[in-house]
Order: C-alpha cells, then structure tokens, then sequence
C-alpha cells in the first residue's frame, strides 16, 4: 500500500506497548517510509519500538511525554 508518506515525519504518542497499536501504527509507518518520534511516559518501551523502527531502515527519535492527567512533577527531569 504506498500512502504517499515517504520521507515524511509521523510523531506517534503510546508507542512503548510493544503488543499496543502504537506500535503497531509506528511500524506501518516506517514501512510506508517515515521517520517516527516515539513518544510515551514509558521509556524503555518506546527505545524498543524506535529500535524496530531503525530495523526497517528508518530513522527514530524518542520523547518521554507525561500525561496533562498526572500531577506535575516538582522537579522536571533533565534532559538527555
């Protein structure tokens, strides 16, 4: 399928579920040639999904995104 979505950007939020459609919906991505920006409060799950990105010959960044429901931290961690 050739969604015209070559070498375009798609920033893709819940994407550390390695079984969610977050994922889901960032490989499809890749494959129809984006690059992605996992973004989720879940780190370590969102390294795994750019991973399997970069595995199809994409690029990927990652964002930690926290919630707009949570309390707001008193400190905001640093930045990497």
């Amino acid at each position: 399928m050739d969604l015209g979505l070559k070498g375009k950007v798609a920033v893709v939020t819940g994407a550390a579920s390695q079984t969610g459609m977050g994922n889901a919906i960032c490989l499809m991505l890749a494959k129809e040639g984006c690059d992605i920006v996992s973004a989720d409060m879940d780190l370590e799950g969102a390294i795994k999904t750019a991973e399997a990105v970069k595995a199809l010959g994409r690029k990927a960044s990652l964002s930690k995104s926290i919630s707009p429901f949570l309390p707001k931290p008193k400190k905001w961690p640093k930045r990497r």
